[in-house]
């Protein structure tokens, strides 16, 4: 067992007294009740870090939109002492301040007439992750059963050292559970859960090119990155229902050693378990629809490469996204249908009669997760 290293992340809110709500992204069309009710039309700032090495304070935000004015009109100080006014820098699903030589500070607060904010202020910790294959993902109320599976996969196939997990405000255990399910997996060595309470933002059913109001996921990679994990030896971002796996039977995170660009993209394929299982894990997950279209991808980044200097995003890097030379067709996942919160779902009789089982995945999955590894 190791210490899990529990960050806590409230991030800040528009004053209420202003009366505004972020509108809606210009991509955005017809935007339904149901949209406005899961999108984030409240949180002003995510999370502020200060990098001790540079001397800059930076502030990652949802794209500020309509909040643009407000904060370009407030006043901004760490503790009591008051900074120069901030760069606002435009992301992809996200907005970032920089604010340059800037004290060290616990809380930074914004100001104007009337009206002021706080959010605690975290150190940039670059070295707690240095030299390490971390796995990174975010999650909400997947079973602890399935979390642990998932780090013992990418310990075992994928030789990982270290897991960066994101909870975002899951309901069905506490922190402290979910800290002490990931410090007790073998093989790793270090260990960090931050808790987030914010909306993941409106599925695809609310609104016509819905994707543009999901800043979340997005947001924080870039921020966690910048945090702790620019230093890791590579990060793999994968999710808790995916298990990354090779026709040569090698580790993504040697594969991505000596790729050219830093960067290694895997292709998913849904796999489903057998009607009426219950519970489910992923060594269940053996049946193949043979017309599934592939899922997006995921990919494993080298630290000290072209790729990492660029925006990260959930299915891929900026400028290499679906580039063909950073996809390795060895690579692909296994994404397992029925290992989540929100899809637990039984398909059309129809369907599992069409199904094939994966001879392939059902022998990887047995010898990762054998009879005896029941916890």
């Amino acid at each position: 067992m190791i210490d899990t290293v529990i960050t806590h992340v409230p991030g800040m809110v528009i004053p209420e007294s202003l009366g505004l709500r972020r509108e809606a992204p210009p991509r955005v069309e017809a935007p339904t009740d149901a949209f406005w009710e899961r999108y984030d039309s409240t949180t002003l700032f995510y999370i502020a870090m200060h990098d001790a090495a540079t001397y800059r304070l930076q502030v990652f935000a949802p794209p500020l939109l309509n909040f643009t004015p407000v904060v370009r009109r407030a006043q901004f100080f760490l503790e009591d002492q008051k900074l120069a006014p901030p760069r606002i820098i435009h992301g992809d699903k996200f907005d970032r301040l920089v604010f340059d030589k800037a004290p060290m500070g616990a809380t930074l607060r914004m100001a104007m007439t009337g009206v002021e904010g706080v959010m605690p202020v975290l150190a940039c910790e670059p070295a707690r992750f240095a030299g390490r294959r971390v796995i990174y993902t975010m999650s909400k109320n997947n079973d602890l059963a399935w979390i642990r599976d998932w780090m013992v996969w990418y310990q075992r196939k994928h030789k990982a050292d270290a897991v960066f997990f994101v909870d975002n405000d899951s309901t069905i255990y506490s922190a402290d559970a979910l800290a002490e399910t990931l410090g007790a997996v073998e093989g790793y060595t270090s260990v960090a859960l931050a808790q987030i309470p914010f909306r993941y933002g409106p599925d695809f059913a609310t609104a016509r090119r819905a994707s543009y109001a999901q800043f979340l996921q997005t947001a924080f990679m870039n921020a966690f990155w910048m945090l702790s994990m620019r230093y890791a030896r590579a990060m793999l971002n994968v999710d808790v229902d995916e298990l990354i796996v090779s026709a040569k039977d090698e580790a993504i995170f040697d594969a991505v050693e000596t790729a050219r660009h830093g960067i290694v993209m895997a292709t998913g394929h849904w796999r489903y378990p057998p009607p009426a299982k219950s519970p489910v894990r992923h060594r269940d997950h053996t049946l193949a629809l043979p017309d599934d279209p592939p899922c997006s991808p995921k990919y494993c980044l080298r630290a000290n490469s072209l790729a990492a200097r660029q925006q990260l995003k959930v299915h891929g890097v900026k400028n290499f996204k679906r580039m063909p030379f950073v996809s390795r067709k060895d690579f692909t996942f296994l994404h397992c249908r029925n290992v989540s919160s929100s899809r637990r779902d039984e398909r059309p009789q129809a369907e599992y009669a069409a199904m094939i089982e994966d001879s392939a995945a059902k022998t990887m999955l047995a010898q990762v997760f054998s009879e005896t590894d029941t916890q």
